[in-house]
């Protein structure tokens, strides 16, 4: 990696301009402070933002670290904080989900209050890999096995930019890249922790498929670009389908002709439907397989029943030629 690829990748594929303010996510490990030091020398203004999730007994020391890093580089240092265990138990979510919902809540919060357009994370071309095998053994469609995307919107904020710039970068190299510049970063010591299912992807599982192909890492992630370019193209000819199919919708409802249904391919049909949940579904709950193939089942067997409840909040049903969802 050199700074001329960086800069490349963050104006054409994080779509950044030279005149925007980035609100940086810094945990003080090598991805995060790579990132922090090629952007900074792109110029751009930065505000560093650095959330402590408590989870380790080292955790207030290396927020300190991150925050001496920012006023070292004379940036703006903004800090935010949560017990994340007790938040993971009182929401009945794994520790993993609960400090990514809180960090993100923390960095849209502070972005959205300050008018920051765009949030920059450190997440690296294994981070993509990582989370692509997750998705796969986690039963997804074509949009899991994307991974990550360089810029997206996400459940935390319809309006701020999430965007990924070393996305493309292998670990190795920004490790490299640390050495070479002398810049210091903190280890985390819970990335050793194999209770965490990407530790144990990345410690175990990886290692393994090696054995198999020494370049099943470069194969994942070239695979995950493929799906994406394919996606853009089978993504607006779903809202198409949907738009012919669509007779009314609103916030507790949406209709969809039963006729035009039948009358498109399955993959078509599919993707309808999917697209038909995400509209009306609540942020944070997700569609998967056994669910879109219950509503296709109803609509091409209509005669053998005309009604689910498939979620506490979700009813679908068929009413001459319309299917409410």
């Amino acid at each position: 990696m050199d700074f001329s690829q960086f800069v490349k990748f963050l104006y054409q594929n994080c779509t950044i301009k030279p005149d925007d303010i980035l609100l940086v996510g810094v945990s003080g490990g090598a991805d995060s402070i790579c990132l922090l030091d090629l952007l900074q020398k792109t110029g751009i203004k930065l505000i560093v933002a650095n959330y402590n999730h408590h989870l380790r007994p080292e955790s207030d020391s290396d927020s300190e670290f991150v925050k001496q890093v920012a006023v070292s580089r004379g940036l703006e240092f903004i800090q935010g904080s949560g017990e994340v265990f007790q938040l993971a138990r009182k929401a009945h979510k794994t520790v993993e989900e609960a400090a990514r919902i809180h960090r993100y809540g923390f960095l849209f919060e502070i972005a959205t209050k300050r008018g920051i357009a765009k949030v920059a994370v450190g997440h690296t071309a294994d981070d993509q890999v990582e989370t692509i095998l997750m998705h796969l053994l986690r039963g997804c469609g074509l949009e899991g096995l994307q991974g990550m995307l360089p810029r997206t919107k996400t459940e935390f904020s319809q309006e701020i930019l999430l965007v990924r710039p070393l996305l493309f970068v292998w670990k190795e190299e920004v490790i490299d890249y640390c050495k070479r510049n002398k810049l210091s970063y903190l280890e985390d010591s819970s990335n050793s922790n194999i209770e965490y299912f990407r530790n144990r992807l990345r410690m175990k599982l990886i290692p393994d498929l090696q054995q198999y192909n020494l370049s099943v890492k470069r194969h994942i992630l070239n695979l995950g670009k493929i799906v994406s370019d394919e996606l853009d193209h089978i993504v607006q000819e779903s809202k198409e389908n949907f738009g012919e199919c669509l007779i009314s919708e609103n916030v507790d409802f949406i209709a969809l002709s039963l006729i035009k249904l039948l009358n498109i391919t399955e993959s078509r049909k599919r993707r309808v439907i999917q697209l038909a949940l995400k509209k009306i579904l609540p942020s944070g709950i997700e569609t998967n397989f056994d669910l879109i193939e219950k509503v296709i089942n109803l609509i091409n067997n209509p005669n053998q029943g005309k009604h689910l409840q498939l979620l506490a909040h979700l009813e679908i049903s068929i009413e001459g030629d319309c299917l409410y969802i």
